[in-house]
């Protein structure tokens, strides 16, 4: 039914001048919503202060955040080492998602699966055994996404973060073993 009324509509404009078939596009597509929302994400530094600013809360040590690790006795969280053979089945099957800040492409990670599983193997080996997380993974690509058809401020954005294929390789990784 949305298809036939387009076409209907669209036939009408068969002889119309440039600026209906350009006020029909823009009703069409919502121009407006699109206005305000380039307006508002033109300056990236005030989008990346307002996220960054809701998301971190009171306390937070953002210096804490590449160590995973305790480091009093009682509380020892080891992971067993690793095997290629595990890690090359997990790049094998990874899904197709954007990539994150490292550019690294899912399609890469699953066609090379067998030749790049040592390398990964062991830079997931030495993270876990030192409790440290490579600060690439940390990172993140963020996309502010409308909530709403007609935002009018920052808050009026979701937020949608991409990390790096790796680093959510080693958080499965980590469910899977320690939950």
């Amino acid at each position: 039914m949305i298809t036939a009324n387009r076409a209907d509509s669209l036939q009408k404009l068969s002889n119309a001048t440039s600026k209906q078939l350009w006020t029909a596009v823009n009703t069409t597509t919502n121009s407006n919503s699109r206005d305000v929302s380039s307006r508002l994400l033109r300056k990236p530094d005030i989008v990346n202060a307002h996220f960054a600013r809701i998301a971190f809360k009171d306390g937070y040590d953002y210096r804490e955040l590449d160590c995973f690790r305790r480091n009093d006795e009682s509380h020892v969280y080891d992971l067993e080492m690793l095997a290629n053979v595990e890690v090359e089945g997990m790049l094998r099957h990874i899904k197709s998602t954007a990539s994150g800040c490292d550019s690294i492409p899912a399609w890469l990670l699953r066609s090379f699966s067998y030749e790049l599983a040592d390398v990964v193997t062991y830079i997931l080996n030495l993270s876990f055994s030192t409790g440290k997380v490579p600060t690439f993974w940390l990172n993140a690509l963020v996309t502010p996404v409308p909530k709403f058809s007609k935002p009018t401020g920052f808050s009026d954005f979701r937020p949608i973060s991409v990390t790096p294929d790796l680093s959510r390789l080693a958080e499965k990784i980590i469910v899977r073993r320690w939950l």
